[in-house]
């Protein structure tokens, strides 16, 4: 992987592709950083053949590689495994700016593996984040799932989904939330009450008042 000819690094990681062992990820990783591209695709293309937790750093800094066809084989190996663990890096990563893009291409192609951990990203402390991850939910699920939620037994599944509602607005996000302003529990009527402000929807104003 260190050789002087484009060729020979190229065919090292092909050759270690097939071995699929974890010992070539630190290698692999380092070639990800080659000038020459088809080098890169390779590298992308052998650390997504190792079963490994270790690859996905990698995989996701892959990402933000300036050329798309590492992008691409980066992203197809990411969604191709549907993981929570996968969702989980993907849904963190998109606190990089320079990830954030790439990073919510890949969880919308996720489907619903990737409800859960965006909803974790919501209950942090990333604010910036919740416009973008309000897209990614709509498109997924939906807001009805949230708005189902609401009825759950358990209060912090219920406080989940004010936030996801928060994050997604719109006529139904602002239906649900008016809804939770009914909840047992305190504080999610708080949060539901901070979250309706923060819409600023008209229609929300009466059930605040």
């Amino acid at each position: 992987l260190q050789d002087p000819a484009p060729q020979v690094r190229r065919t090292a990681a092909s050759a270690l592709s097939s071995l699929r062992s974890p010992d070539s990820i630190t290698g692999l990783a380092r070639a990800l950083s080659d000038p020459d591209v088809e080098v890169r695709v390779e590298a992308v293309r052998a650390l997504s053949l190792i079963d490994d937790d270790n690859v996905l750093d990698p995989l996701i800094s892959a990402l933000k590689d300036p050329e798309v066809r590492v992008r691409d084989v980066a992203g197809e190996a990411l969604v191709r495994w549907r993981s929570p663990a996968v969702a989980r890096r993907l849904a963190i990563a998109l606190q990089s700016p320079s990830l954030r893009r790439p990073a919510g291409d890949a969880l919308a192609r996720m489907g619903a593996s990737a409800v859960d951990p965006l909803v974790d990203i919501l209950m942090g402390d990333e604010p910036e984040l919740a416009e973008t991850v309000g897209q990614l939910l709509e498109s997924l699920v939906g807001p009805g799932v949230f708005t189902d939620r609401l009825g759950a037994m358990d209060a912090s599944d219920r406080l989940r989904a004010v936030e996801a509602l928060g994050a997604i607005g719109g006529d139904r996000g602002v239906e649900g939330l008016i809804r939770a302003l009914s909840d047992p529990v305190e504080s999610i009527r708080i949060r539901a009450v901070s979250l309706l402000g923060d819409l600023g929807d008209q229609r929300a104003f009466d059930a605040v008042k």
